[in-house]
């Protein structure tokens, strides 16, 4: 089992909400390059990274870029930061501090380069692109574009032709090549929604369709009748974007038709209404390679069954059409609302030699459809979380002959994943004998009878996720998961960036357990449209900023039982949340020592004012209430000390 916390802070925000002091983690960023000086007050280009565990407010917390403080901070979650540069930035890593500790990093290259600014509600027209005198039109800086530059868009809606015929943006054959560490960006100005709409005679947000190089789509709303991104080139970044798109029979919300090097980060695919297998939210094509699909949110579509991601192009055998290095990974697939079952990843028609990694994603399905289906190449499946309480089966390995083009599974490797649904088999495999065999191991098998007698070190027992029928599939204490795993040079955290392993071997499925860590629910609400065609309502897709522990007793490592009052937590995100004495809340913060003695709690402000403070003698464990009456907003320490405790854990006051 994980190593027990010895302090936690609760607090008490509609009810409860739950202050653990987890590391930050990084996932990514939006940008890998860019000036440092230039643009809004001379303090060069803003960047914005994603990860988890920085705090719902910035407190204490800071950025480095190689080993220099960013300049400001325009936002800051516990899920993305975007930052400015600033004087001190240099070449290197950029990391996240907090008083918790800092992340890991992410490399970053300051260099020469130009930035521009776009307001399609500018007073002035056309303007200069200064950001005191911002581009009225998108076309205005499509004309000047050059290597190098990076051009963000203020908050408001673009819904015109920009560049060539067919698009928000068609990048024609003489528009500009981006260059290694000199990347073109089109951003969303952080903090403001820009949003680019293509209806009508517009059917595609951006189109690459003359293989441009080195490009950057971060930080926008889009909204396409038939597809948001078509891509042809190579080293092309698709970062944190909302995409709604595939209202009618074209193929591909994000459409890799042929190139390398395709960044897809942190975006949200939904509203595909065109109820055709042949469209999905994304489809790599034509022997794509190193194409990396992350982060992801999929829901509230409607392809029929067609998968939400697919590789395949027809005849790929003849054409030598080989798609390496396909990697799908931390993605949350939601199947659901589709008119007919769908299914989740296609991996379909691709020449011998073809690779596709898929780990640590989540899916949650409806009725008896295939979360993964597979007619060729090579796969390794690993550590994902299969959920679909009514289907039939998750996988489906299949030979399929095309005339010249006879495709089969080439090597498929299934580990630590979870199957949990319901009837039928947990895998088919058809034709067997003209494949190699599929090869399973240290799974995870429940709802659907026993466990695949292939697999060598199978669990057959509920995986005893936190909240099944809440769709927190997160696992709880005592899940037999836990520690059941195999290593793999694969799959080094988990979906949350939480490290594999924490205890004696890595867990099975998407969640690596650590204890005290908060859990993760699963809730988003579908993003609203201006188009008359647009999706509505409440969808469910998991974003990880709630966290909540059942009302039942925590379990320490050595089997004490801790009472925690029907503890309830509700409203925080990953381990911080606020506190609102104008509410009536208060903090709880519940510590437990080695042995019987005094435990003293002092409250600081930021400053280091002693703000409040408390003791209790007797016992090893216990709980101080905190109400900040009379405290202003923001960043408290409180600071536990006692036999075998020692401990500061942040309080966020607002009113």
């Amino acid at each position: 089992m994980k190593k027990f916390f010895s302090l936690v802070v609760f607090f008490i925000a509609m009810g409860f909400a739950p202050l653990f002091a987890l590391p930050p983690v990084l996932f990514y960023s939006d940008i890998v390059s860019g000036p440092k000086t230039g643009g809004k007050d001379n303090n060069g280009v803003f960047v914005t990274v994603s990860g988890k565990n920085f705090g719902v407010v910035k407190g204490q917390g800071y950025v480095s870029i190689g080993g220099g403080k960013a300049a400001d901070y325009p936002a800051w979650s516990d899920g993305a930061i975007s930052f400015q540069l600033g004087a001190g930035a240099q070449s290197g890593k950029i990391t996240v501090t907090t008083p918790e500790g800092t992340s890991n990093g992410l490399d970053f290259t300051v260099r020469d380069g130009r930035i521009f600014f776009v307001d399609a509600n500018s007073p002035a027209s056309p303007g200069s692109g200064s950001f005191s005198d911002p581009w009225r039109s998108p076309a205005s800086y499509y004309s000047a574009m050059r290597a190098g530059d990076t051009c963000y868009f203020r908050g408001g809606t673009y819904s015109g032709r920009y560049a060539e015929s067919g698009a928000n943006f068609n990048f024609g054959s003489a528009a500009a090549q981006g260059q290694l560490n000199n990347e073109i960006a089109f951003i969303g100005y952080p903090g403001e929604t820009a949003r680019f709409e293509a209806s009508g005679s517009i059917s595609t947000n951006f189109l690459f369709g003359y293989a441009k190089n080195y490009y950057v789509i971060a930080g926008f709303q889009m909204y396409g009748y038939g597809k948001c991104l078509w891509l042809e080139g190579s080293h092309i970044r698709i970062i944190n974007n909302s995409m709604e798109g595939l209202k009618y029979h074209t193929y591909g919300i994000i459409h890799p038709v042929i190139g390398s090097d395709f960044k897809i980060y942190g975006n949200k695919l939904f509203g595909a209404r065109s109820g055709s297998k042949l469209d999905h939210p994304i489809y790599v094509g034509y022997g794509s390679d190193n194409v990396d699909i992350g982060w992801n949110h999929f829901y509230d579509n409607d392809v029929a069954e067609g998968p939400m991601i697919s590789i395949n192009t027809d005849y790929a055998i003849t054409s030598h059409y080989k798609f390496e290095n396909i990697r799908i990974h931390d993605n949350i697939m939601d199947m659901r609302k589709s008119s007919v079952p769908m299914r989740g990843i296609g991996i379909v028609a691709t020449d011998r030699g073809s690779s596709v990694y898929i780990y640590n994603n989540v899916f949650i399905g409806e009725g008896n459809s295939s979360a993964v289906y597979q007619y060729s190449a090579n796969s390794y499946i690993y550590n994902n979380t299969f959920y679909n309480p009514s289907a039939s089966s998750s996988l489906y390995f299949a030979r399929v002959i095309d005339g010249a083009n006879d495709y089969r599974p080439e090597t498929v490797e299934v580990r630590n994943n979870i199957f949990n649904f319901s009837g039928g088999n947990y895998l088919s495999v058809s034709d067997e004998a003209a494949m190699t065999a599929v090869s399973m191991d240290h799974n995870c098998y429940f709802g659907g009878g026993a466990a695949p007698a292939r697999d060598t070190a199978a669990v057959n027992l509920s995986p005893l996720f936190a909240n099944a029928s809440g769709y927190n599939l997160s696992l709880s204490n005592n899940s037999p998961c836990i520690d059941k795993g195999v290593l793999s040079a694969l799959v080094v955290t988990d979906i949350l960036g939480t490290a594999r392993p924490q205890g004696a071997a890595p867990d099975i499925g998407a969640h690596e357990y650590a204890s005290g860590a908060p859990a993760v629910v699963i809730t988003t609400s579908t993003p609203s449209s201006s188009t008359a065609t647009s999706s509505t309502g409440t969808v469910t897709a998991l974003d990880g900023d709630v966290a909540t522990v059942p009302d039942t007793p925590i379990t320490a490592e050595d089997g004490t039982v801790i009472e925690v009052d029907g503890l309830r937590v509700i409203g925080a995100a990953a381990g911080r949340g606020t506190v609102n004495p104008d509410r009536g809340e208060s903090a709880k913060i519940y510590y437990r020592g080695d042995s019987d003695g005094r435990f003293e709690l002092r409250i600081f402000t930021l400053a280091g004012e002693l703000a409040w403070e408390d003791a209790q003698t007797g016992a090893r464990e216990g709980m101080f209430e905190w109400k900040p009456s009379g405290m202003g907003s923001g960043i408290y320490t409180a600071h536990v000390k006692g036999p075998g405790v020692n401990m500061r854990k942040k309080i966020a006051v607002l009113r």
